[in-house]
């Protein structure tokens, strides 16, 4: 997977100069598991915990500090549910086989 930029969007350049947020949302159903599994950090603050999102949406600019920010998303019967800032990829358990 190519991560998403200004320079692959449908446009040209036209997006980079003249729009105030681009957005770009993934779907994880072209690879082979469907789902991914992140690290979300969700507004309460808690620590990050593990979530299988179907989709990613990409902030790939912004006119604040979000450029560059990912949120996991599900999108089901029309709905999109986020539900938080992808902090990373979980970390592997040596115990698990």
């Amino acid at each position: 997977f190519d991560m998403p930029s200004l320079d692959k969007v449908g446009g040209g350049a036209g997006f980079g100069r003249f729009s105030d947020a681009v957005f770009w949302l993934y779907s994880h159903a072209q690879e082979e598991s469907k789902v991914a599994t992140s690290m979300i950090q969700t507004c309460c603050g808690s620590d990050p915990v593990p979530v299988e999102h179907s989709r990613t949406l990409y902030f790939l600019k912004s006119r604040s500090e979000g450029t560059g920010l990912r949120v996991a998303c599900d999108f089901k019967d029309l709905q999109l549910k986020s539900y938080g800032f992808i902090k990373g990829k979980p970390k592997r358990n040596v115990n698990q086989a």
